[in-house]
């Protein structure tokens, strides 16, 4: 049966000529989409004694009231711990998203919050609960959107890094699709965050470092960190032509011992002739 077969002639027509132009029907190659200018130095917070996790708040938030292309293009998401990671700032500036308007249940109660959790479809971050399959299973749809539909995201997602063991699966499977996304996973460094050690790890650099399709860096000082965002927007931008090569090689001959230590085969000789 064909596809379309439930319809009639006439809407048939019309409900092939909406799917012939989607985005998502041309290759890749050909699905144009502009780039999102990057400032060639992001601000740098001025405090003389800060962490990293709060300068990348404050320097999120200079780019939510600088108005630059960049900062309409950046969507936010977190899976239940914004204020926490920092978000905070950038959310009050540019809103929750939401698909119809959504009011501050906390304004309307008058139960005083420095946030502001009202919600609109014009927003740009993302609540999610906690559920860290769900956080890269986000990005890796946003970081999809300049392929499938021409117009290019640049998500950011915060969590806490031990947690990040959570939803591996999709970080991996994201990576593999060539998602374009930012991760800050607070906080770095080795000295204990005010968490305390149930939200540190010092084994996640190990997944930073080993997952193919990620960049890995480790910020000490908030100027390092205006400069690594700075990067990584235009990185997430660059077409990429990752290749994995498997090469076959002739297996050496050799044989093993009783004498011979573990780990230290003896080779036979080589023929001649």
């Amino acid at each position: 049966m064909a596809p379309l077969a439930g319809l009639g002639d006439n809407a048939a027509a019309q409900v092939q000529a909406f799917l012939d132009a989607a985005p998502i029907r041309a290759k890749i190659g050909d699905r144009p989409y502009a780039a999102v200018p990057v400032p060639a130095r992001l601000p740098v917070p001025e405090q003389t004694e800060q962490s990293t996790q709060a300068a990348f708040g404050r320097i999120l938030l200079e780019i939510a009231k600088s108005g630059q292309p960049l900062a309409e293009r950046i969507v936010t998401t977190s899976p239940d711990v914004t204020v926490s990671t920092n978000l905070g700032a950038w959310v009050n500036q540019r809103g929750l998203f939401r698909r119809r308007d959504f009011a501050d249940v906390f304004q309307q109660a008058r139960i005083p919050s420095a946030q502001k959790w009202s919600g609109a479809p014009a927003g740009q971050h993302i609540e999610l609960g906690i559920a860290e399959h769900n956080l890269f299973l986000m990005l890796a749809a946003l970081g999809l959107a300049a392929p499938l539909f021409g117009t290019r995201l640049l998500p950011i997602g915060t969590v806490y890094d031990p947690f990040i063991a959570r939803g591996l699966d999709c970080l991996n499977y994201a990576c593999y699709q060539d998602a374009r996304f930012l991760l800050v996973a607070t906080p770095s460094g080795l000295t204990l965050g005010p968490e305390g050690g149930a939200h540190q790890s010092i084994n996640t650099p190990l997944i930073g470092m080993g997952q193919p399709g990620l960049t890995y860096f480790e910020p000490a000082y908030a100027d390092e960190l205006a400069l690594i965002m700075g990067h990584a927007f235009q990185h997430m931008q660059a077409p990429t032509a990752a290749r994995y090569i498997c090469a076959s090689a002739p297996a050496p001959s050799r044989s093993l011992s009783a004498r011979t230590p573990p780990g230290r085969p003896t080779h036979s000789p080589a023929a001649t002739g």
